[in-house]
């Protein structure tokens, strides 16, 4: 298997074998959640491959919501600091820098509740975005040292909670604020809506500064945008007819992606999951059991990829070599949350779950 660096602007850090050791504990306030990663200690070499997910650590008192890596010791976890009263969540970042091993609670600028942040996208140390939503607007915060200091980026009049966000490098990105996508070109200095086309999006998705695409839903149901000039102009294709949502969204290349949600979403709601070969097109269903719902998915190529399913038998994670044709469990009765699968390296994959944060070495 080729070795993979990251997308990002520091040199990539290579894994070693590591070994697996009991978990430990951060606590906070209100229920427990449970952090899982390959190692329980941390080293910087390539870590043996394996199927399976492990568990590092506990988390007490937070929900993390999404994780983004700039090496395999080095991380933030994003979510809300669950409280005693109802509807009063504190948006929290967690650092660490061991896998996960320990965490520190960053400080942000955000004052009142309820907040969180639903989102977090690591380009390399200096570049960390964060989204979520404060006393009912969107936010934005950014940090240049780590994530141990955050500052707020001013967002267009009316920005709804802020959702998926993509950065193809150090400058450029997307993200979702409610109805509208938004774009920056100068790392979040400055943020500008774009149109959706009358859809309500869900998730972006870029392979590169030119490729990326846009899932949302209109009255007729899931509609899959895509650029292939950065944005500058959008083409619109016919996902699936009838009501649909987008839980996940990803792609390899200008070509192969894959989404994952629910259709006719509500008290019959069904398993949603569907590839595209040819930048979005043309979209086909990929088998999923009855009563499952997909929750997250990531692809480090063509063929090699995973999803997070939820079900009657509870939570597992399926591999596929294939492209999705055919999956295997690789680990079963876990806690899968909305949480997205995300990557670093092409190596180690993260996944949060309403109880904590998983992961596993990427397989041969």
């Amino acid at each position: 298997m080729a070795w993979r660096t990251a997308r990002c602007g520091v040199a990539a850090v290579l894994l070693a074998p590591t070994t697996f050791g009991s978990p430990g504990t951060v606590s906070g306030r209100g229920e427990t959640g449970t952090l899982y990663s390959p190692a329980a200690t941390c080293s910087r070499k390539v870590p043996a491959p394996s199927d399976r997910w492990r568990q590092v650590s506990i988390l007490r008192g937070y929900q993390g919501l999404d994780a983004s890596f700039w090496s395999p010791c080095d991380g933030v976890v994003v979510g809300a600091a669950a409280t005693l009263n109802p509807g009063a969540d504190v948006a929290v970042a967690l650092v660490t820098h061991d896998g996960g091993r320990s965490f520190a609670r960053a400080a942000l600028p955000l004052r009142g509740a309820p907040s969180t942040l639903d989102s977090v996208r690591v380009v390399d140390a200096r570049h960390i975005w964060a989204g979520g939503y404060a006393r009912g607007h969107g936010v934005m915060l950014f940090s240049s040292d780590s994530g141990r200091y955050w500052s707020t980026q001013r967002l267009p009049a009316g920005t709804g909670p802020v959702g998926s966000i993509d950065f193809v490098d150090d400058r450029l990105g997307w993200t979702l604020g409610g109805r509208e996508p938004l774009e920056t070109t100068d790392a979040g200095k400055t943020w500008a809506k774009r149109s959706a086309g009358g859809m309500v999006p869900s998730q972006l998705a870029f392979a590169d500064r030119d490729h990326g695409w846009i899932v949302g839903s209109d009255e007729r149901g899931l509609v899959a945008l895509s650029t292939v000039d950065g944005g500058r102009h959008w083409s619109s294709w016919r996902v699936f007819g009838g009501r649909a949502a987008t839980w996940a969204l990803d792609f390899v290349d200008s070509q192969s992606g894959w989404l994952a949600g629910a259709a006719t979403p509500g008290k019959f709601e069904r398993a949603l999951l569907a590839t595209t070969s040819n930048g979005g097109h043309v979209w086909h269903r990929l088998a999923v059991r009855a009563a499952e719902v997909v929750l997250g998915l990531r692809f480090i190529s063509p063929r090699l990829g995973w999803i997070a399913v939820q079900g009657p038998r509870g939570g597992e994670i399926r591999a596929t070599r294939d492209g999705g044709r055919s999956w295997a469990t690789v680990t079963a009765s876990i806690s899968v949350g909305a949480g997205p699968i995300t990557v670093w390296g092409g190596r180690v994959l993260w996944m949060v779950g309403p109880r904590g944060l998983y992961s596993a070495a990427v397989p041969p």
